[in-house]
């Protein structure tokens, strides 16, 4: 069916996802400040696309627990890793579900990418949406 996209590259600001390099890690308080603030922004899109389902994906499975609350998104089950810092024991399920991710948003109707502070604007969602030349927007807040 229909669906859009929305991404966000936490880096290690919420705590749970190993870098290649050295990056801050918020305190518990301003870390889920930062979650609000994005939930926020995934409740917005949905009132511009109230019939389409959302596909998040993101850096943080934190984030990810959060975001598969809302009724209408969806979150591909798996671990998240840096492609580069993958462990030997279920790199292979990381790399697939990476695949499977960039797959997904490559077909979304829609493709976001939500930034704010310190979040990486990643070339990720953008790339994909180049696929199928989808619309793709940076969502600044």
């Amino acid at each position: 069916g229909h669906y859009v996209s929305v991404s966000a590259r936490f880096l290690t600001l919420l705590g749970d996802f190993r870098e290649t390099s050295g990056f801050t890690v918020l305190p518990d308080d301003e870390a889920e400040d930062l979650i609000r603030r994005n939930i926020n922004q995934l409740e917005q899109l949905h009132l511009h696309h109230p019939d389409s389902l959302m596909l998040v994906n993101s850096d943080s499975t934190r984030f990810l627990s959060h975001a598969a609350q809302l009724p209408y998104v969806h979150v591909v089950e798996g671990g998240v890793a840096h492609t580069d810092l993958m462990e030997e024991d279920g790199a292979e399920q990381m790399h697939l579900k990476l695949f499977l991710d960039f797959l997904l948003i490559s077909h979304a109707d829609y493709v976001y990418l939500l930034r704010t502070g310190l979040m990486r604007a990643s070339g990720y969602p953008y790339a994909a949406s180049r696929i199928e030349n989808k619309y793709f927007e940076v969502v600044e807040f």
